[in-house]
């Protein structure tokens, strides 16, 4: 039979996890939310390439502002049910005859285990978000760096197209096809370079879902480290 021990600390373990399965995409909407801000100088280009869709998740405001909400009712629950799972596992500060106080809720260790862990997963999203809209933002930024001969000899799809090629080879071959010779820009380099560039791709190709479950691992590793971390130390005060 199951301990009571043993349920206890896996409802505590369960709840700590619900909770940052909610704090990372609020991690990942905040960052959203800034970039909805500045949505006005930047639409124009994204628009131009395509983008606009990948940078703004969801698209339509209305639909934004909806799981903002889902995501703070979300979290609040979460939050209030893993800091009450706490008392499972420890005594409770409130015990001893001492009258509830906000300072009391406050100073307690439970809260600030909790809180701690809820910030570190929301951390974790802010980042992993950010880091895929700066990657898609220095992709118009390259693309808009181009001379305007890139842009008169070749459609939107044909520049697209061999910048995505490019993207896993070293920098320096499009470093090297941005400063081409005008006489050299043509249909005929662009398939050139396509060859070049195209171990660099395959090689990519065989390691992506590789690269994708070990940063999903990495993120997982690290929610549930910090939640063991936390409760062990609070634990040990």
């Amino acid at each position: 039979m199951i301990s009571a021990e043993i349920v206890r600390w896996g409802t505590v373990v369960f709840l700590f996890g619900l909770m940052a399965l909610y704090a990372f995409p609020v991690g990942r909407y905040i960052v959203q939310a800034v970039y909805r801000l500045i949505r006005g100088r930047i639409l124009e280009s994204l628009r131009k390439w395509g983008v606009e869709d990948e940078v703004f998740q969801p698209k339509s405001d209305l639909m934004f502002i909806l799981v903002g909400l889902v995501l703070l009712v979300g979290i609040l629950f979460t939050f209030s049910s893993a800091f009450i799972s706490t008392f499972l596992i420890s005594e409770s500060p409130f015990a001893g005859g001492r009258p509830f106080s906000i300072k009391l809720l406050v100073d307690s260790r439970q809260l600030k285990v909790t809180l701690s862990v809820a910030v570190f997963s929301a951390w974790t999203g802010f980042w992993v978000e950010y880091i895929r809209l700066w990657r898609i933002c220095d992709k118009v930024k390259a693309l808009n760096g181009l001379r305007p001969i890139f842009h008169k000899r070749f459609s939107v799809p044909e520049i697209l197209s061999i910048y995505e090629s490019f993207r896993p080879a070293p920098p320096l071959f499009w470093e090297a096809y941005a400063n081409l010779p005008e006489n050299d820009i043509n249909e005929e380099t662009n398939r050139k370079f396509r060859e070049l560039v195209a171990p660099y791709r395959y090689s990519q190709s065989r390691s992506h879902n590789q690269y994708i479950s070990i940063a999903t691992a990495i993120i997982i590793g690290l929610t549930a480290i910090s939640v063991f971390i936390g409760i062990l130390a609070w634990l040990s005060s």
